[in-house]
């Protein structure tokens, strides 16, 4: 947020797509530099231990990757965690885009135009983004987890590319295939966006009132 934040005013963007593109930046570098992070987490996550144990320990489970794939094996799934950024970046932009239009709202209604939104205004905002990204971003998210999963290699189905792994699930399990576990990871992050854009809202004022 603070990069985003700096590149915004360091190049004084107002427009949405500019925003955009300066959050998109700020996230690819973000994404390649934390993909590994994410493959390890996610096969820890996956792993039956009875099974086999290369997963018990982050640095482990960087050693079997390195070993069993090479190096470029940390960044399997990196095509999908960059094309995330896509959604993902969109969201400060989008709940900017929210937040201008209820002010306004307002300002029409009478508000001072040094109103701020209140909490149950920024909570509206806050969840219809996260509403609005999931969307987009959930089936990416699927697609990445089964790519990433080591037993993705294995057994009568195989993930091994974005847009085969993407067929698959369509020809398997149709359309609500690429939104399976979407109630879940909405309550998982719901919460989570509504304290996130907050914060945001938090730190703005305190930033607007000590450069004052």
């Amino acid at each position: 947020m603070s990069v985003y934040r700096a590149l915004c005013n360091a190049t004084e963007s107002t427009h949405y797509v500019a925003r955009a593109l300066i959050s998109i930046f700020a996230s690819g570098v973000a994404s390649l530099i934390c993909s590994p992070v994410f493959l390890i987490k996610s096969r820890m996550q996956l792993e039956e231990t009875r099974m086999s144990n290369h997963y018990n320990t982050f640095r482990g489970g960087v050693r079997h990757v390195v070993q069993s794939s090479g190096l470029r094996g940390l960044w399997r799934g990196v095509s999908l965690q960059l094309l995330l950024i896509i959604p993902n970046a969109l969201g400060i932009p989008t709940y900017d885009l929210l937040k201008s239009g209820v002010l306004q709202y307002k300002l029409r209604h009478g508000a001072s135009p040094e109103d701020e939104l209140n909490i149950v205004e920024v909570c509206v905002c806050s969840a219809l983004t996260k509403c609005l990204l999931l969307l987009l971003s959930h089936p990416m998210v699927m697609i990445r987890t089964r790519i990433q999963d080591q037993r993705a290699l294995e057994g009568e189905r195989q993930y091994t590319k974005v847009v085969q792994s993407a067929r698959l699930v369509l020809r398997t399990q149709g359309i609500t295939g690429m939104y399976r576990g979407f109630h879940l990871a909405l309550i998982h992050s719901l919460p989570r966006s509504l304290f996130y854009y907050v914060a945001y809202e938090k730190t703005l004022y305190a930033l607007t009132k000590w450069q004052a």
